[in-house]
């Protein structure tokens, strides 16, 4: 009898020596070697897949971090240019500000005002 119950034929031969079955029918004590060998070879197949969809998941998220740092980079030039204006910003904002306190102090006649800027740059030159 054939595994589906059925009486041998010749067909049914062929077919089970055509598909590789034929020795597990033919050497019923090799069926539990057969069938674990098998079983070894599906999990081999489904672990090299999984590996597969593990090195491809990586792949992906490596590519979006990249882009995301190319998205979010710094550009330490521009952060160096934007510094020194902000310092030449503060230094004016401070030169204006010694100015203005320095001409409510003292009483600078019209016409002195540029010996005055000049004296205010030396100081700050210094310091």
């Amino acid at each position: 009898m054939t595994r589906n119950g059925e009486p041998w034929t010749d067909v049914t031969l062929f077919e089970e020596a055509a598909y590789g079955n034929l020795r597990e029918i033919l050497y019923p004590k090799k069926r539990d070697v057969i069938m674990n060998a098998k079983i070894k070879g599906w999990e081999n197949e489904w672990i090299k897949e999984e590996l597969a969809n593990a090195d491809e998941a990586n792949r992906l998220a490596s590519d979006e971090l990249a882009q995301w740092e190319a998205d979010n980079a710094i550009d330490a030039g521009a952060v160096e240019s934007y510094q020194g204006h902000l310092r030449q910003g503060i230094r004016e904002d401070a030169i204006s500000a010694l100015d203005q306190k320095a001409r409510g102090e003292r009483d600078i006649a019209p016409g002195q005002e540029d010996a005055y800027e000049a004296e205010i740059n030396l100081k700050s030159s210094r310091g």
